[in-house]
C-alpha cells in the first residue's frame, strides 16, 4: 500500500539531514584531500630556506636537479624567464615607499605562540580520513540504489521534490572538482613542471578552485622546503628549481587576484572585512586562502634576506584584509610585520611599515589598536642607542609612527596619552628622588628620542585639525600639545650643567616645532639665553681632546670636550639660530616689542661679554633683526584703532604679513636656517 503524503514528508526529510552531513563530509575531503608525496628521496645534502640569500632562493639551485629530466627543452626556457621575471619584481619599488626614509624598528612584547595550530591551517594531515569518507560515500550511494528498488514510489517522490538529495557526490555550483583531470595527469606521483603549468592555467581561465587546491599544497610544499618533518608531512615534492621558481612566482603574484574571482569579487572593488564571510562561495575558498596566509607567513619566520622579505610583504600587503577571520594569523602576522620593521634592511622596513598600515586601514578597531600600540614600542625599543648608522632608522621609525598616528586621531589618542603619562612619570620620579639612577632614566636616549617622537606626532595633529583634515578626535589629539610642551621644558631643565647642553637644545627644538604647528607660544627664550650666559664663552676657547663633535650623536659632552673651540661654535651656533626661529614665529604678532625686549637685554650683554669675534657678529646681526622688526610692528600699532580687549582684530594683526613671512625677523630666519643646512643636518 502507497505510504502517506505526510510519512513521506518525514522521510525525506531525514533522508535529507543524513545526506547533508555526509555531503559536508566529502566537501572536507575535496578540500583537503590534496595528492600524496611523491616516493622520490631527498638530496645527500640540503640548506635550509633561513640560510638562503634571494638570488639562491628565487633560483632554486639549492633543490635536486632529479626533476629536470622530466620537462621539455620548452618548459625549460619559460620557467628561466620566470626566474628572471621573480628578480627584477623583488628589486622593484612603489613609489609609495619612496615617499617614507629608510629605518629600522622593534618587535613587539607579547609571547611567543607555537606554531602547531598554524601547522593544522595549512589543511594537511587529513589524508588517513580520505578512505573512510570514501566508503562512507559508496556506502551512502548503495543505500540509496537499495531505497530505488525496495520502494520507488518513495524514490520517484524525492526526484520531484529534492533531486539534489540523490546527487551526492557532485560539485553543487557546476564547478568542476575533477582535480586529477585539471591537467591531464594524476596527481599521485612526483610533481612535474608541466603538471604545475597545467594547474596553473586553469586556475588563471577559469578560475579553477580544483587547481587553486593543488597549487595551494605545491606552495605549501615550497615554503616548507627544508623543514625537518617535511617529507612526512608534505604531500607534493619539489624536484627541480624551474618548478620551484613556477610556483612561488604564481603564488605571491597571482593567488590573491585568483581568491578575488573565485569569490565573485570584482578587482577594483574593495573588500570590506565585515561581508568578506558572508560572500556566497567563501565556505569553498576560505581555506584555500587560509592555507595559503599560513604558508606565507611560515616563510616570513625562516628568509633572512632583505630583499625577499620585502617583495614578499609587498605581495601579502595585497591580501591583508583576508587576515580579518582569522585572529590568529592576523596576530603573528602584524608580530613578524614588526619585526622585520625593526630588525630588517631599508627595503624590508618599508615594505613593513607599509603592510601594518595597510592591516590598520583595512581591517580597522582592534587591529588598528594594536598596530599603533605595535609601532610605538617598536620604536621605543629600537631609540635606545644612537649613532651615524641608526640615527636615519630612527628618523624612519618616528616619520612611519606620525603616519600611523594620523590614520584615526580618536583611537590614537588613547595609546599617545598612556606612551606621555609614562614618561611623565619618569620625569616626576627624578625630581622628587633626585638620585643618579632617576636622573639616568630621563637623561637617556629612549627618553629623548620619545619625546621628540610625540612632539613630531602632536605637531602633525595640530596641523590637520588647523586645516580641517584631521576629523574626529583630531582637537583632542593636538589638545596634548600642552603636557608634551611641559615634559620637555621640564627635561630640558633638569640637570642644568654645560654638559647637558646639546640635549636641551635637541628639547628645545622639538618644542620650536610643536608651537609653530599648534600656534601656542612656548617659553623656551630663557633656556636658550642660559646657555649664551655659560661663562665659558667670556673666555678664550681651546682645543680640546675630543674634536670633530656631532650634535646630534650626543646628549652629554664630556668635560673634555667644554673648552674645544669647535663645541662652543657648534653650541652658539644653534642656540641663536633656535632663538631666531622662536622669535621669528611671533614676528607678526601685536605683541612682539614686549616679548623681544628681555631678549634684546640679554644678547646685547652677551656680544658685550664675549671675546670672540665671530660670536659677537652673529650677536649683533640679530640684535639688528629683531630692532627693525620692532620697528615694524611698531609702525602698524600707530595705526591700529582696536584696544588689546578684541581678540578677534588682534589675532588679524598682520596677517597677511605672517602668512607671506615677509617680517624683517622672519626673512632673517630663512637665511640663518639656509645656512644651518648647508653646515650640518638639522637633527
Amino acid at each position: 500500500m502507497p505510504k502517506g503524503k505526510r510519512q513521506r514528508k518525514f522521510e525525506a526529510k531525514h533522508l535529507q539531514g543524513t545526506i547533508k552531513r555526509r555531503k559536508h563530509l566529502q566537501s572536507v575531503n575535496r578540500k583537503r584531500d590534496l595528492p600524496a608525496s611523491a616516493a622520490d628521496p631527498k638530496p645527500a645534502e640540503e640548506k635550509n630556506v633561513e640560510e638562503l640569500d634571494i638570488d639562491e632562493f628565487l633560483s632554486g639551485d639549492f633543490l635536486p636537479e632529479g626533476g629536470a629530466e622530466e620537462m621539455s627543452e620548452g618548459d625549460s626556457s619559460s620557467s628561466g624567464s620566470e626566474a628572471g621575471d621573480l628578480n627584477a619584481a623583488a628589486s622593484e619599488s612603489d613609489e609609495e615607499e619612496e615617499k617614507v626614509a629608510p629605518a629600522a624598528t622593534a618587535a613587539l612584547e607579547e609571547a611567543d605562540e607555537s606554531s602547531s595550530d598554524e601547522e593544522a591551517d595549512d589543511g594537511t594531515g587529513l589524508a588517513a580520513s580520505s578512505a573512510k569518507l570514501a566508503n562512507a560515500v559508496a556506502s551512502h550511494k548503495a543505500e540509496l540504489e537499495a531505497l530505488r528498488e525496495k520502494d520507488p514510489e518513495f524514490y520517484k517522490y524525492l526526484q520531484e521534490a529534492d533531486s539534489g538529495l540523490l546527487n551526492f557526490g557532485s560539485d553543487e555550483e557546476g564547478q568542476s572538482d575533477d582535480d586529477e583531470a585539471v591537467a591531464g595527469l594524476p596527481t599521485k606521483g612526483p610533481l612535474t613542471l608541466s603538471l604545475v603549468q597545467g594547474w596553473t592555467a586553469a586556475a588563471l581561465a577559469g578560475p579553477s578552485l580544483g587547481a587553486m587546491r593543488h597549487l595551494a599544497q605545491a606552495y605549501r610544499a615550497a615554503c616548507h622546503y627544508g623543514d625537518s618533518d617535511e617529507a612526512g608531512e608534505a604531500g607534493l615534492q619539489i624536484a627541480s628549481s624551474a618548478l620551484f621558481n613556477r610556483i612561488m612566482l604564481f603564488m605571491l603574484k597571482e593567488a590573491d587576484g585568483v581568491f578575488r574571482r573565485l569569490l565573485g569579487v570584482d578587482a577594483t572593488s574593495t573588500l570590506r572585512p565585515a561581508s568578506l564571510t558572508k560572500l556566497p562561495r567563501w565556505k569553498k575558498v576560505e581555506p584555500l586562502i587560509k592555507s595559503y596566509l599560513g604558508n606565507t607567513l611560515h616563510l616570513l619566520g625562516h628568509l633572512t634576506d632583505g630583499a625577499m622579505l620585502a617583495y614578499i610583504l609587498r605581495r601579502a600587503r595585497a591580501s591583508v584584509v583576508f587576515l580579518a577571520p582569522y585572529e590568529k594569523i592576523r596576530r603573528r602576522s602584524l608580530k613578524a610585520a614588526l619585526g622585520l620593521f625593526g630588525s630588517a634592511d631599508a627595503a624590508a622596513r618599508v615594505q613593513a611599515v607599509l603592510f601594518v598600515r595597510g592591516a590598520a586601514l583595512a581591517l580597522g578597531g582592534s587591529t588598528l589598536d594594536a598596530c599603533l600600540k605595535g609601532v610605538a614600542r617598536a620604536f621605543a625599543a629600537n631609540a635606545k642607542f644612537v649613532n651615524a648608522s641608526s640615527l636615519p632608522a630612527i628618523d624612519f621609525m618616528g616619520a612611519a609612527v606620525v603616519e600611523l598616528y594620523s590614520i584615526d586621531p580618536a583611537a590614537s589618542y588613547q595609546h599617545a596619552f598612556e606612551a606621555i603619562r609614562a614618561l611623565a612619570v619618569l620625569l616626576r620620579g627624578a625630581l622628587s628622588t633626585k638620585s643618579k639612577d632617576a636622573y639616568r632614566e630621563v637623561y637617556c636616549w629612549q627618553t629623548v628620542n620619545c619625546i621628540e617622537l610625540w612632539a613630531r606626532v602632536l605637531a602633525a595633529a595640530a596641523t590637520r585639525a588647523a586645516q580641517g583634515k584631521g576629523g574626529a578626535g583630531a582637537n583632542d589629539l593636538a589638545a596634548l600639545s600642552y603636557p608634551v610642551a611641559q615634559l620637555a621644558l621640564g627635561v630640558a631643565g633638569l640637570l642644568p650643567t654645560p654638559s647637558y647642553f646639546p640635549l636641551r637644545l635637541r628639547c628645545v627644538r622639538a618644542l620650536c616645532a610643536l608651537s609653530a604647528a599648534s600656534g601656542a607660544f612656548v617659553p623656551v627664550a630663557p633656556l636658550l639665553l642660559e646657555i649664551l650666559a655659560w661663562p665659558e664663552l667670556a673666555r678664550p676657547a681651546g682645543r680640546g681632546a675630543d674634536s670633530g663633535f656631532d650634535p646630534a650623536l650626543v646628549l652629554r659632552a664630556p668635560k673634555t670636550l667644554l673648552r674645544d673651540a669647535a663645541f662652543q661654535e657648534e653650541i652658539v651656533a644653534q642656540t641663536l639660530e633656535l632663538l631666531t626661529q622662536h622669535l621669528a614665529q611671533w614676528a607678526c604678532h601685536v605683541s612682539f616689542p614686549e616679548l623681544a625686549h628681555l631678549t634684546t637685554v640679554s644678547l646685547r650683554r652677551f656680544v658685550k661679554n664675549c671675546p670672540v669675534d665671530r660670536f659677537r657678529r652673529s650677536g649683533k646681526q640679530l640684535i639688528d633683526a629683531i630692532d627693525r622688526n620692532v620697528a615694524f610692528v611698531g609702525r602698524a600699532r600707530d595705526a591700529v584703532e582696536f584696544s588689546p580687549k578684541d581678540i578677534t582684530q588682534v589675532a588679524a594683526f598682520l596677517s597677511t604679513e605672517a602668512a607671506a613671512k615677509s617680517a624683517p625677523l622672519q626673512q632673517y630666519a630663512r637665511v640663518l636656517a639656509a645656512k644651518a643646512a648647508e653646515l650640518r643636518p638639522v637633527f
